[in-house]
């Protein structure tokens, strides 16, 4: 016997009994691990509705988000939860958006994103204009995977992310993986200007890369460990 009530608008026609804690439960954390097709999506529209429902908790749309980890996702995502809406009468419409997307609504400043083309680019620029990179790391993938893994605390490749912000700064760029630490840093009250951020040097494990350090040198101010907290967050589909 099912603890929900499933003449509640949200859980009409569920089947089975496994996605009702995702769509009932309002615990502060939910953790879904499932396969592609066992109703993670549709149990995350169901959870929409019964927060924006009037007779469920009567949220503002204003005050639910839903992240979701890429474009595609996030557009099905706002197709599927609008259409769930509407079938419910509800014209409010929660924030849809990526996690970098989302990111640069909490900063509340136009930035720069590099695409994925735009940072194949990028490292092409850096291999030509730093030929050891190429024989240090072979290839134009293997330097991509160096640049990832330092990017994740995986590994230090120091020269090369400071050949990156080099780059990043003349374009007045950022990669994805800057967004972390400018939320950190905007939330402790060391908030810049969307003109200062696009400049700015980035510190990042193992030191700094301000733009005029050389990119063939390790400074004493790069060795000091970084005083910036790791900030990650695994999704598997999407996130509320």
């Amino acid at each position: 016997m099912s603890n929900y009530d499933l003449t509640k608008p949200w859980n009409l026609e569920v089947s089975g009994e496994e996605v009702l804690p995702l769509i009932n439960d309002d615990a502060p954390v939910i953790r879904v691990e499932a396969g592609p097709g066992t109703g993670k999506t549709f149990g995350l529209r169901r959870r929409v509705l019964r927060l924006l429902h009037p007779d469920g908790l009567k949220v503002s749309g204003e005050k639910v988000a839903v992240v979701a980890f890429n474009r595609v996702i996030a557009k099905e995502l706002q197709n599927d939860i609008k259409e769930t809406l509407k079938e419910a009468a509800i014209s409010d419409m929660p924030l849809i958006e990526t996690v970098h997307g989302f990111c640069l609504k909490l900063l509340r400043v136009d930035l720069r994103m590099l695409l994925d083309h735009e940072r194949e680019a990028m490292l092409y620029d850096v291999l030509h204009e730093f030929p050891d990179f190429k024989r240090s790391y072979k290839s134009h993938s293997k330097t991509a995977q160096a640049l990832h893994d330092h990017e994740a605390h995986l590994a230090s490749h120091l020269k090369l992310w400071q050949a990156v912000r080099r780059w990043l700064n003349r374009h007045k760029a950022h990669l994805v993986s800057d967004l972390p630490g400018l939320i950190l840093d905007r939330s402790s009250g060391l908030g810049r200007s969307s003109d200062s951020m696009s400049a700015m040097p980035t510190k990042h494990r193992g030191g700094s890369e301000s733009a005029n350090e050389s990119c063939g040198v390790e400074t004493d101010e790069a060795r000091k460990p970084s005083t910036r907290q790791d900030f990650s967050c695994k999704m598997e589909d999407a996130c509320i």
